[in-house]
């Protein structure tokens, strides 16, 4: 018995260090076809439940037998099977699977889209903004082709659509019109074909769209904390800009930001998973008396009540409040001089924001079934005062002038949606109806100490209805699509309340027809769009007596699109060129009447035309080292023109709208063992501002927008914790030209005059 009890033993020790023998680490890098790299990839150990998600630079890490297999998955791709094979380090490159995209991914809200699906015009970044402090600038300028933010009007994308701000749409995580921490983005897209634009609530979305994915369920630790210290200062590059003459208004700002997530989640498929988000960031501006506080926090749960039946619940706060202190007076486009240029504003602008979202979602079999319904509510004010008194143009410390405004808004929607899709010998079909409900209520309140107040309520009313169908032939080398949407407004009077709003747009992907018979190509893609989409943005909702001018309708944007996506096989190549007109008539605006009155007109138009290039190139990529360059091109020509009812001049150009001729970016990312590099260089020419033409207002600007460094403490395969030390940078090397070399004019604050450096750590657990 004893030398049997020995030789089990001496059996099960050698079978366990045999198995400990045959088990080895297994990493690399995930990507697709263009070379980006897919985040949260799934990577699965064949057989079992065992497996881990691509991080952020789409790197993976698992144990595994050496005879395994791994599988890998990520929606809107093929998967694939590879066998280990004794090896330790496995790249893998998947491939699109246009079937799977077809019909689902803008359209019904909740897909993941690729820049390749159909014939939609996309750019967006992954991975630009690593460990950095994001704001909604950062976001958008210098990283795309298709979009520009202008602090004042906001973002437009392909020009504006509008003289009172563009109409753009976030879709964060698939829920519309949603709020984000921008410290949360790992992902964007901005959607600038008329395609998508259109298949939107038009009243929200005929500016563009900007699909936003977070790290909510994304990312696999249970924790990560961000900590930012930086100092921003003036820039004393500006051409007419001495900045010794306001030293004492002026100073070297300090800038803090903490940011905390944690996650919870089970491998039980009905157990509740969580995810929570807190930032706090501290701005001290480089002009005395101007500071700005933001913080943020959210919770978000979701859990499959039955099968394919999920409820998700999201709750996010956000309290955002801003001191102004400004170097010149309420007159602007005057030069910094004169005896009002000391005159000092200090408004306080507090905000709170609570939202509140609720999504049930089911995908039996073909069918996909999605309703969120929320609640927005936010309560702003602005309180001033100033000592200047424009009766006798000069600083008066005895004229103390004060003002008040407080304002709630509160918007309710309920977003539905319904898809069914169908494959069949190659053809593969896809219908989705939706309907949106929106209302919007105002209660804005205005006083001043002049004894002046007002207070007014007002409701906005929206009802959509949409209809979308797609048709993918050939595994995506033919696609169509056409949609139409029906948008009804309280807005405007009863007989001209409603708008319907088509779209169609079609691909042609040369290299998966049977006859072509060249590898040269991994993508030859044709298409072409045209799309119609509406606003009523220009028309306040507490006016409707003065909105009965017979004239007023919606105001109508046109757009057509043409172009081009090609890659090139075993290269990691990819290349875009679009062309786009767009023409936006009825252009509300508030004009005098004769009566002395205020009344709200329908008059002008906007068109926008241009061209836009892309290329990017991921020179090395393996699992040591990683290079990658991408640029970009975009040429504008924007014009605002109104109708002067005259017959020998039917339209009176009033300017260009405030959209840069020409925007020029060159991204260049480099990765070698612990250390990774990034740096921008961005460009903008012939930036014009107002409605009037003249050398003050041409202004242009370049340079190095942003040199991101950053190194790893501990082997990125290495077991938690992972810690990764940054050092950031901001427009070090700007060189800024204007029209008028003798002073500074207004519009210059539109560009940036902050050189800021920041270091910061990230830990993940």
């Amino acid at each position: 018995m004893r030398h049997l009890i020995s030789i089990l033993i001496i059996l099960f020790t050698h079978t366990s260090l045999f198995a400990q023998s045959d088990t080895i680490t297994v990493s690399g890098t995930v990507i697709d076809e263009q070379g980006e790299p897919l985040i949260a990839c799934s990577v699965i150990l064949k057989g079992t439940t065992n497996g881990t998600m691509a991080d952020i630079d789409g790197k993976y890490s698992i144990s595994a037998p050496k005879d395994a297999t791994l599988k890998f998955f990520f929606i809107g791709f093929k998967g694939q099977e590879i066998e280990i094979e004794g090896r330790s380090t496995i790249d893998i490159t998947l491939k699109e699977d246009e079937l799977t995209l077809t019909g689902c991914p803008v359209y019904s809200y909740s897909t993941y889209q690729h820049k390749n699906d159909l014939s939609t015009s996309i750019s967006g970044t992954i991975d630009i903004f690593s460990g950095r402090p994001n704001t909604v600038e950062s976001l958008i300028n210098g990283f795309n082709k298709s979009a520009y933010y202008n602090p004042f009007s906001g973002i437009n994308i392909r020009g504006g659509s509008s003289i009172a701000g563009n109409d753009v749409m976030y879709v964060v995580d698939g829920i519309p019109d949603a709020p984000f921490n921008p410290a949360d983005v790992i992902r964007y897209q901005i959607t600038s074909d008329p395609a998508s634009s259109s298949v939107f609530d038009t009243g929200m979305a005929s500016g563009g769209i900007i699909l936003i994915t977070t790290k909510k369920g994304l990312n696999f630790t249970p924790l990560e904390a961000d900590v930012w210290v930086g100092l921003q200062q003036a820039s004393s590059t500006l051409p007419g800009f001495n900045k010794s003459k306001y030293d004492d208004n002026l100073r070297t700002g300090l800038s803090q930001h903490y940011y905390l997530r944690t996650t919870k989640r089970s491998n039980k498929w009905n157990s509740v998973e969580m995810n929570t988000s807190f930032s706090y960031d501290n701005t001290e501006n480089t002009v005395r008396s101007s500071n700005s506080e933001h913080l943020m926090a959210q919770v978000n749960t979701n859990k499959y009540i039955y099968r394919s039946l999920k409820l998700d619940q999201t709750l996010f706060y956000n309290r955002y409040s801003e001191r102004h202190g400004l170097l010149y007076d309420n007159n602007p486009g005057k030069p910094l001089e004169g005896s009002s240029a000391g005159v000092i504003i200090t408004p306080y602008k507090p905000s709170d924001r609570i939202y509140s979202a609720t999504t049930l979602s089911a995908s039996p079999r073909n069918f996909r079934f999605r309703s969120t319904f929320s609640y927005d509510y936010t309560d702003s004010s602005d309180k001033s005062a100033t000592g200047y008194d424009s009766f006798i143009n000069i600083y008066n410390p005895d004229y103390d002038y004060r003002s008040v405004y407080n304002g709630r808004t509160e918007r309710l929607m309920w977003n539905s949606t319904a898809s069914y899709s169908h494959y069949i010998n190659g053809h593969n079909i896809g219908f989705t109806a939706g309907y949106t409900y929106t209302q919007d209520r105002l209660r804005p309140l205005n006083a001043d100490d002049s004894g002046n107040y007002s207070y007014t309520t007002g409701k906005d009313i929206t009802n959509n209805l949409m209809g979308l169908f797609t048709y993918n032939y050939w595994d995506g080398g033919r696609t169509f699509t056409t949609a139409i949407r029906r948008t009804e407004s309280s807005k405007l009077k009863p007989d001209k309340d409603f708008a319907y709003f088509p779209s169609v747009s079609a691909g042609w992907n040369i290299v998966r027809e049977r006859f072509w018979d060249c590898d040269f190509f991994s993508i030859l893609k044709l298409k072409a769009a045209w799309g119609r989409t509406g606003s009523t943005r220009s028309i306040s909702p507490f006016s409707y007596e003065r909105n009965v001018y017979s004239n007023l309708k919606w105001t109508i944007t046109d757009q057509r699109n043409i172009g081009i996506n090609t890659s090139f096989s075993d290269r990691y190549i990819y290349i875009t060129a679009d062309y786009f007109y767009k023409k936006t008539y009825n252009l509300l605006e508030v004009v005098p009447s004769a009566a002395g009155t205020m009344i709200t007109s329908g008059k002008g138009q906007l068109i926008n035309r241009g061209w836009e290039f892309s290329a990017s190139n991921r020179l090395i990529s393996n699992s040591y080292s990683t290079l990658v360059i991408e640029a970009s091109y975009s040429h504008y020509k924007s014009d605002v023109r109104h109708n002067s009812k005259q017959d020998n001049d039917p339209y009176l150009i009033l300017g260009e709208y405030n959209t840069p001729r020409n925007i020029y970016n060159l991204h260049i990312k480099y990765g070698i063992g612990k250390f990774d590099l990034a740096m921008l260089f961005h460009g903008l020419s012939d930036l014009k501002t107002g409605y009037t033409y003249g050398d003050e207002t041409k202004t242009d600007y370049y340079g190095l927008k942003m040199l991101n460094v950053s190194y790893m403490l501990k082997d990125r395969y290495s077991r938690k914790p992972q810690i990764r030390l940054y050092l950031n940078a901001e427009n070090l090397l700007t060189k800024v030209n204007t029209g008028n070399k003798n002073e500074l004019y207004n519009p210059l604050y539109l560009l940036p005059v902050n050189r800021a450096i920041s270091a910061g750590v990230s830990i993940q657990l």
